[in-house]
């Protein structure tokens, strides 16, 4: 897939709540790091994470304000038409938050000519009132990519969603009413005198400004730090082995197994194993599953009382990977004994970087990706609901082979150049 400019990583500053120092970090990125109090703090924002773009400072004399834009970064998965084959791309794009922006006002590259800053949403901000549903539709990503394919259906999966809020100001002009893009290379906007009524309304009655929340990252088992993995959304501690997400105001315990043996030299990889219903489809059991997604095994009696469970990568990496490893995983690993905790030693994991929601919408695609006689069955996967009734988080070791990372007993092999990439996306 085609990639707008823009894709990449985008710089920004934060404030420590500690020492008030300025903190780097990434757009998108819910640790901070203070290299000043050596503190390292989980932001808890009221909605999605928003970042104030600074105006250019040559409109330092007119009277800015900010209208918000959505930044929406992740890999969107499409199940084509006929052969229903399934490709999956890096999708990185800016669309305007609230109505008084025309709906093709991308940002482009501007955020990333000056360094973004962490922020609660600004004082006189209308409210993000298009959401991003709106915008990740088919036909407004292929219509922005310029992409002519026969979708089936897609998804866009482990999205980054982050609020931008670009700064304005408005200006008369030969009797016209502009809305004037307060950054480098800004675009004037013709409004009607109407529409600026609207917007100067929205102003008046933004909502106020809420205070960024933190969390310490200390363990609320045993008190010692948490590792301050970047973009994780598990934390799993290195000390008492305990794993933790935040919920409401702190840090809850994640229940999670292992399976197989852990040696001194393993790397745990997360996967999200999800039970799974479909009785439209006749998928209810592992058995059912099997009969869709691997006929040349013969289900064990067993199976047939079991559910059919899904295991999804719960970290990132490339589409291509990240189909495979579920397909893989669904098929090896499902209904396979797991250990409920290690033993003592120290656990190097990957990251849980995708959330659970994100790996339940890529069931329905891993289902596309695994089925046998795609003709006939992938069109009913896309019209049908399929309900997730149970799920878990299950680490797998794998072992460090050269430039990959290897599970000798099925054979899959995760590049280490995946991982790397993965960590961005």
């Amino acid at each position: 897939m085609s990639q707008l400019a823009g894709v990449g990583e985008w710089a920004a500053t934060g404030t420590c709540p500690n020492c008030g120092g300025e903190v780097d970090t990434k757009v998108g990125d819910q640790l901070l790091d203070c290299r000043f109090c050596k503190s390292s703090m989980y932001v808890l924002p009221d909605g999605p994470l928003s970042y104030r773009m600074p105006a250019d400072r040559a409109y330092s004399n007119e009277s800015i304000f900010h209208l918000p834009y959505w930044r929406l970064r992740g890999v969107r998965y499409k199940v084509l038409k006929g052969g229903s084959k399934v490709v999956g791309g890096l999708v990185d794009l800016t669309a305007p938050a609230c109505e008084h922006l025309n709906s093709g006002a991308s940002l482009g590259i501007r955020p990333q000519a000056g360094r973004l800053h962490l922020t609660s949403w600004p004082p006189g901000t209308p409210g993000a009132s298009l959401s991003p549903a709106r915008i990740v539709d088919e036909t407004g990503i292929d219509r922005l990519y310029n992409e002519h394919e026969d979708i089936l259906f897609s998804r866009l999966i482990g999205e980054e969603r982050v609020i931008i809020h670009a700064p304005f100001f408005l200006k008369n002009e030969g009797g016209r009413t502009l809305l004037m893009e307060a950054f480098p290379d800004g675009r004037p906007h013709s409004i009607s005198e109407s529409e600026a009524d609207k917007l100067k309304a929205a102003i008046a009655g933004a909502p106020p400004p809420k205070e960024l929340r933190f969390l310490t990252l200390g363990c609320p088992n045993c008190g010692h730090s948490l590792p301050p993995e970047h973009n994780a959304k598990v934390l799993l501690c290195e000390h008492c082995h305990r794993a933790f997400w935040p919920k409401g105001e702190t840090f809850a315990r994640m229940p999670y197994a292992i399976m197989g043996e852990i040696k001194e030299s393993s790397r745990l990889f997360p996967f999200w194993h999800i039970d799974v219903e479909d009785k439209e489809l006749g998928i209810t059991s592992r058995a059912d599953l099997l009969r869709w997604c691997a006929p040349f095994k013969v289900p064990r009696s067993k199976w047939e009382e079991e559910p059919a469970s899904f295991l999804i990568p719960a970290f990132k990496v490339n589409a291509r990977v990240f189909l495979r490893l579920a397909k893989t995983a669904t098929i090896f690993f499902a209904g396979e004994e797991h250990r409920v905790r290690p033993g003592r030693g120290r656990l190097t994991s990957e990251p849980v970087r995708l959330p659970l929601s994100e790996a339940m919408e890529a069931v329905q695609v891993a289902l596309c990706e695994m089925t046998t006689d795609k003709e006939r069955r992938v069109p009913r996967i896309a019209a049908a609901a399929i309900k997730g009734v149970r799920a878990r988080l299950l680490f797998i070791p794998f072992e460090p082979t050269g430039r990959e990372y290897l599970h000798k007993e099925s054979g899959q092999a995760i590049d280490l150049r995946a991982i790397e990439v993965g960590a961005t996306l």
